[in-house]
């Protein structure tokens, strides 16, 4: 994959009470995450970037509207978009709630999927597996971080996994698994 500039921005009422990051923080109205990634076709070897991003366009009380764009070959080959709408205080799309994540269990679900297998590592930023820009932000956060990690199955179709910062909720990464292709995507960038 080419290069991305991936920018994290934190507003100050985020970083002033980020451990309730969906109650106050980043989860507002303007919001937008993006993720970058790649598919793979494993019979004939082909490769196309993957880029989404969640635009949060409402937050109402307990609920968030949630606009889904993405796009395979640098936007040349859009998808649908989608309006969705999530519980703030529970999990969407790019989050799950901090106090939802350090009760999740085997069997719980995220976005319709079975969890299969819930951890609670603790990582530095160079003992994190993937040195993205928005992680190495988090911990400057804070050097040590707890982040969640959970495996998840799609019913006859794939398994995949997820890291979750544990203080803020987002969704720092995740992947997907098939038989014939890969994908995975990579949270880029958060913007207010």
């Amino acid at each position: 994959m080419a290069g991305v500039l991936t920018i994290l921005i934190f507003s100050d009422s985020y970083s002033a009470n980020c451990a309730l990051g969906a109650d106050t923080g980043w989860l507002q109205k303007g919001v937008r995450v993006w993720y970058f990634g790649g598919i793979q076709e494993s019979h004939d070897g082909s490769v196309s970037n993957v880029e989404e991003a969640y635009l949060i366009d409402g937050v109402a009380g307990d609920q968030v509207n949630i606009t889904h764009h993405s796009a395979l070959e640098y936007w040349s080959a859009p998808r649908p978009v989608a309006t969705e709408t999530y519980p703030r205080l529970d999990k969407g799309p790019c989050w799950i709630n901090p106090q939802v994540l350090q009760n999740l269990q085997m069997g719980d679900t995220w976005m319709g999927n079975e969890i299969t297998l819930v951890t609670h590592p603790t990582y530095t930023y160079n003992s994190f597996p993937y040195h993205l820009l928005p992680a190495w932000a988090l911990f400057k956060l804070t050097p040590q971080r707890s982040l969640v990690k959970i495996s998840y199955m799609i019913p006859d179709f794939s398994i995949g996994s997820a890291y979750f910062d544990a203080e803020t909720g987002l969704l720092l990464y995740y992947n997907v698994l098939w038989d014939s292709y890969k994908m995975f995507f990579i949270l880029s960038e958060f913007t207010v």
